[in-house]
């Protein structure tokens, strides 16, 4: 066998060794090439609608998100043309937060419709440009024909939950509440409270507007969907819900611009439930109430050799639970081998009106042994909250095939080997070609170095000014909050606004738990702030000729002390500081 110095000597009989420079710029270039080519992929237009389950008389929003590209164009909706009637189409462009810091360009294209026919109906894919959404199918029922205050002028409240309170609601598992206000068109104010419950963790998931038929006339439908999470067994109540506001009279505003029409207030029955305890029957370890659970899982390979490892990604899904119920995988012993685990990240999304958790795992198996390395099963004992019993859910072990590890024969000693003269004749001829091989190589690589930046100064042309100030990630939090705050308020944007203050809230108070607009106003506690917050609060139920203003929001906000300043002069600012000594 032939070391590597013996293959690789010149013609001088020098030894011929790459720079290690050399190898250093290569990894950097390809790997600055794959960043590049990576993140021009990332554009993607995904769909989805407000409502999976919408009455015929209903409006319903699809909403078209493409993210980290800019938008060329606008979607083809005539595919839409055959089974739906498009009301409304809108276009709004966000910038966001992701989880690290990192700024986020949104463009959402919100198209409002109405089905039809009735019956399960799927959307088709809709095309932007080089891009293509994935079908959605909803379901389309017969609206009720009547309602108990359907009069054009009337304001009423339903409560709507599942399971409903003669079915079983078991501690900590998660009862879908939706709260929907009816409401007319000449609303001037309007504020709806949020349901506080005792002895429950109360999330909203989501909140959407759309129209609808009560009586033969068409009203305005503001519907909430929270997650309530029972603390403990026995009674559970949710107080009834509250609406109070102005109705205009023929729409219209005084002349100062006071709201003025008559007071309209609202309230909705109150619910009771009886929460149940964990059943005695139940055999896990750790109580997990979902109503279905599931999981995925890859591994890269079923044969490698002795020290080799063997990488598997499972990740769990629950419906009905946030992530931090879900638990760690169960630790498992075989023979043969060594088990590293990492990860646990999860995440909560919603799904129509139910929580939907996840969390992710690695593995990497170590075989110290040849032959045949058996991975037992994984298994997690839940209690399906639909069908009242216990499941077990099993995630597959595995067989792996273990060959002996390669012997190192490079390492033998030089001295021990007995060389022919055709060996050093093909020692040379091999070495002759090898200054030829890194030539070619060097000039590959400084092409790739080209091409490389070019996609980068392309993509630093395309990214927001924003993320290019301070790199500390809280300081790039709130400057784009901020703007984005700003920017929705000087444009008289009540929905991007709400958004936006929301944002800004978490930015603010990373602490506190800023899940809607109202939190905002408590946080802030300045009765100004919270009078303008009021009045985008009461935007969602004004009048088109009505709309909301957001000069004096900004203005009020741009007077605030940084946050976690305690300087004098902001001690003195027209507002009192948020963080008082």
């Amino acid at each position: 066998m032939k070391t590597w110095q013996q293959q690789d000597k010149c013609h001088n009989g020098q030894p011929h060794r790459a720079e290690p420079w050399l190898l250093v710029l290569s990894f950097l270039l390809l790997c600055g090439l794959s960043t590049a080519l990576w993140a021009q992929a990332q554009g993607s237009l995904n769909a989805r609608v407000d409502r999976l389950t919408v009455g015929d008389t209903e409006s319903f929003n699809l909403i078209l998100e493409l993210r980290d590209v800019e938008a060329e164009g606008i979607p083809d909706l005539s595919a839409l043309q055959q089974d739906f009637h498009i009301l409304q189409n809108r276009t709004q462009t966000s910038m966001q937060l992701d989880g690290s810091g990192n700024t986020m360009r949104s463009t959402q294209f919100v198209v409002t419709l109405q089905a039809k026919e009735v019956g399960r109906i799927t959307i088709p894919a809709i095309q932007l440009g080089a891009y293509s959404s994935d079908p959605i199918t909803i379901t389309v029922t017969n609206a009720p024909s009547t309602h108990n205050q359907a009069a054009q002028d009337s304001i009423s409240i339903e409560l709507d939950a599942e399971p409903t309170t003669d079915g079983t609601l078991y501690v900590q598992a998660q009862l879908s509440l939706i709260v929907r206000l009816y409401y007319p068109g000449g609303l001037t104010q309007g504020s709806l409270n949020h349901p506080e419950i005792e002895n429950a963790v109360v999330e909203l998931l989501d909140e959407v507007q759309y129209t609808a038929q009560r009586g033969g006339q068409n009203v305005n439908v503001l519907e909430r969907r929270y997650a309530v999470q029972p603390e403990r067994s026995g009674t559970l109540i949710i107080p009834a819900m509250r609406f109070d506001g102005r109705l205009s009279r023929g729409g219209r505003r005084s002349f100062f611009g006071i709201s003025g029409g008559r007071r309209v207030r609202a309230a909705s029955e109150a619910m009771r439930f009886e929460v149940q305890s964990q059943p005695a029957s139940f055999s896990g370890q750790q109580w997990l109430p979902a109503r279905r659970m599931e999981f995925t899982l890859e591994q890269d390979k079923t044969e490698v050799r002795v020290g080799d490892p063997v990488n598997r990604n499972i990740a769990i899904q629950a419906q009905g639970l946030s992530h931090t119920q879900l638990p760690e995988l169960p630790e498992i012993e075989f023979a043969g081998g060594r088990i590293y685990a990492s990860g646990g990240e999860g995440v909560t999304n919603s799904h129509d009106r139910w929580m939907v958790a996840q969390r992710s795992f690695q593995q990497a198996i170590v075989p110290t042994a040849a032959g045949t390395l058996t991975i037992p099963d994984t298994q997690i004992v839940w209690w399906n909250v639909v069908t009242n019993q216990e499941e077990v859910m099993i995630i597959p072990g595995t067989e792996i095939n273990v060959l002996p590890a390669l012997v190192d024969e490079t390492a033998s000693p030089v001295a021990n080997q007995d060389f022919s003269q055709s060996d050093t004749d093909n020692t040379l001829s091999s070495a002759t070609a090898a200054p030829a091989y890194w030539h070619w190589t060097n000039i590959v690589l400084a092409l790739l170095w080209l091409i490389t930046l070019a996609l980068w100064w392309r993509e630093r042309q395309r990214q927001p000014r924003s993320s290019q100030s301070s790199p500390q990630t809280p300081q790039i939090n709130a400057r784009a909050a901020t703007k984005a705050l700003k920017n929705a308020c000087l444009a008289n944007d009540a929905e991007a606004a709400r958004n936006a203050l929301i944002q800004w809230g978490q930015t603010r108070w990373p602490q506190a738990r800023i899940q809607h607009v109202q939190s905002v106003a408590k946080a802030i506690d300045h009765d100004d702030i919270r009078r303008e917050i009021q009045a985008l609060q009461a935007s969602s139920f004004a009048a088109e000729q009505s709309p909301w203003e957001g000069a004096r929001l900004w203005q009020l906000i741009e007077q605030l002390p940084a946050a976690g300043s305690q300087s004098a002069n902001h001690n003195k600012s027209v507002l009192p500081a948020l963080y008082p000594e």
